[in-house]
């Protein structure tokens, strides 16, 4: 995977600063509906989230300052030019393991975020439905609760990637591809975790 936008990487390992500035429900927002793909206005995020353009552009001006989002050049709208941006990596991550309390407290409260923000999105997708019974083909919602050992879930995990792969390939980023048929925006989140007795125990094992 690589990238024709001068300055970004391949993949973006977080820093805690990052981390605690997307802990911010709105900067995450804002990061959320900015892409490693298409770079994107300040204006046409703050359609998409239905915020101002000037609260937007506050919170990109700190994703740039930390370094989340870089410069991707501009673009000519009618009589002005405004400036575009993109993820400072194609792919975002970070890794869990050596982290301080700290750092996963502030992971904690921007994965707090993001599943408030799945719920309005929800929410919306009902009342788009409800309209439209069609646009049930844009969801998936799925869920499978099951016991593994930990080569499995490394399998699965390789199993996730590769559906993250797939959705990247099908991804238009042309908008002019996108305005001759019907492209909805989506968001995949995939959620893998231990159940609440499990993490429990394991956190009671290794207080002994």
């Amino acid at each position: 995977m690589s990238s024709t936008i001068p300055g970004q990487v391949s993949v973006h390992f977080l820093t805690h600063e990052q981390i605690r500035i997307l802990a911010s429900v709105a900067c995450n927002e804002v990061f959320s509906a900015l892409s490693g793909k298409e770079p994107r206005s300040a204006r046409q995020v703050a359609d998409e989230i239905d915020r101002s353009p000037a609260s937007v552009s506050e919170q990109i001006a700190k994703l740039l300052d930390c370094g989340l989002v870089i410069p991707a050049g501009t673009r000519k709208r009618r009589s002005r030019t405004e400036a575009l941006y993109v993820h400072a990596g194609l792919v975002t991550r970070m890794n869990l393991q050596g982290q301080s309390a700290e750092v996963l407290a502030d992971y904690h409260r921007r994965f707090s975020g993001q599943m408030r923000e799945a719920e309005r999105q929800h929410e919306a997708f009902q009342a788009a439905f409800l309209q439209d019974p069609t646009f049930q083909d844009f969801i998936v919602y799925k869920t499978y609760t099951a016991y593994l050992d930990r080569a499995s879930a490394l399998r699965l995990q390789l199993a996730v990637t590769e559906v993250l792969e797939l959705i990247k390939s099908m991804d238009e980023t042309d908008p002019e591809v996108r305005a001759q048929g019907e492209y909805v925006r989506v968001r995949l989140t995939n959620i893998l975790l231990p159940s609440i007795q499990e993490s429990r125990r394991r956190t009671k094992t290794q207080e002994k």
